[in-house]
């Protein structure tokens, strides 16, 4: 009898982090808007609007933008739009990304970062240690998701 009212009692303890949405950031480099990678993210969306049990608070972020936006638009978003034109973009990427990173991270303060592609991956997970150290890493490589 006394160790089922202590199982009761445990129960009903209140368990602050289950009432704690976490927050995810996807970031994603320029994207023409017509390929696989949007197809997928778009189609993620979906799956989340049909399954998220509402435990985590998704944002996706654009470092470069995206020529065409129709596979981007029920997102939670941030977009840094930087040119259409590669050697531009590359220009951002070397001088620019690190510091928008970095104020991502300080300002989002995400529980977990995902990135699509490496370089963004390797600056936010350097970065993290700075602006944002509860930020798990995360990278996708090869479809498959390594933490």
């Amino acid at each position: 009898m006394l160790k089922e009212k202590s199982e009761l009692r445990q129960k009903r303890i209140f368990n602050m982090n289950d009432l704690i949405k976490k927050k995810i950031i996807i970031a994603v480099p320029y994207l023409s808007g017509k390929g696989g990678t949007e197809t997928v993210i778009k189609n993620f969306h979906k799956a989340l609007s049909t399954y998220d049990d509402n435990r985590y608070v998704w944002k996706l972020i654009s470092y470069g933008g995206s020529k065409y936006f129709s596979w981007i638009k029920q997102w939670n978003k941030k977009i840094y739009n930087f040119s259409d034109l590669r050697y531009i973009q590359n220009l951002f990427y070397i001088f620019v990304l690190p510091f928008l990173i970095g104020k991502d991270l300080k300002t989002e303060k995400p529980d977990y970062f995902i990135a699509t592609n490496p370089i963004i991956w390797t600056l936010a997970f350097y970065e993290r240690k700075v602006f944002s150290k509860k930020t798990a890493d995360c990278k996708i490589k090869l479809n498959t998701l390594e933490k």
